[in-house]
């Protein structure tokens, strides 16, 4: 299923997410993938990856609503941080978990991701 056209979340609430972005200029498709599947490297895929070969940032489908928000909000942002070459913070977790954690909340209760999240 095409991602723009929505997705039922978990509970049953319709979910929009775009079809694609940019990251700096860059178009990126979205695109959905069930939690089983294996990235590129054999590794089982967890909720998202972004593939820089590929321009595609990889949601699983299998997870509620705000979880995919923040999973796109987070491969987004490594595709930033990839592009400002200061992809090596993307694997330290002390920093980027924290930092993704606080951005998305914060532009959340700004209320930021209300269309997608009603």
């Amino acid at each position: 299923m095409p991602c723009g056209k929505g997705r039922k979340g978990k509970k049953g609430k319709k979910m929009i997410l775009p079809k694609k972005t940019e990251i700096f200029g860059i178009p990126y498709k979205v695109v959905w993938f069930k939690t089983s599947e294996v990235d590129s490297t054999g590794n089982k895929m967890l909720w998202g990856q972004i593939c820089f070969n590929e321009r595609k940032i990889r949601i699983s489908t299998e997870i509620g609503n705000r979880d995919k928000m923040v999973t796109l909000f987070e491969e987004i942002l490594h595709g930033v941080f990839d592009e400002m070459d200061y992809g090596h913070l993307n694997t330290d977790h002390k920093f980027f978990a924290p930092l993704v954690n606080g951005l998305f909340t914060a532009l959340e209760k700004a209320g930021m991701f209300k269309i997608y999240l009603e």
